[in-house]
């Protein structure tokens, strides 16, 4: 970038000869000025960069502990949950044999009632068929 300093008419002729010198050294101060300047911007900004992501990686580091820790927790009350949801099951499918037996006794008992009536009702028409052949073969 280039520097132009301009002075009035007096310090021109005050400098004489070596005013070009005289403006050629304060453009060098100045352009050395603004590359130390940028120079402690770049600086600046690089800590400023550094600084920000030491923050971020400090946050996730954080957040991933506390991830971890939720999880740890959630996976704790779910096999809390499962173990409940086993133990009753295991009481519903006990409740079920214990039905299932109830109607397999009802179903047997049903059974044989049903065996006797048809049992005496084998015996009533056994008699009524021996009446009727005893009574064809007096007649």
């Amino acid at each position: 970038m280039t520097h132009v300093v301009n002075f009035g008419r007096g310090v021109r002729e005050a400098f004489g000869d070596s005013y070009d010198d005289f403006v050629q050294g304060l453009n060098e101060i100045a352009k050395n000025q603004e590359i130390d300047v940028v120079r402690q911007v770049e600086e600046r900004f690089h800590r400023v960069v550094l600084e920000a992501k030491t923050e971020l990686r400090d946050e996730i580091s954080q957040v991933r502990v506390e991830l971890k820790e939720e999880i740890s927790q959630v996976r704790v009350e779910l096999k809390e949950e499962i173990s409940e949801v086993r133990v009753e099951l295991a009481r519903t499918r006990g409740d079920l044999e214990t039905r299932m037996a109830q109607l397999d006794a009802r179903i047997a008992a049903l059974h044989v009632s049903q065996l006797r009536w048809m049992f005496l009702f084998w015996i009533g028409q056994v008699g009524a068929t021996v009446a009727i052949i005893s009574l064809l073969l007096r007649h």
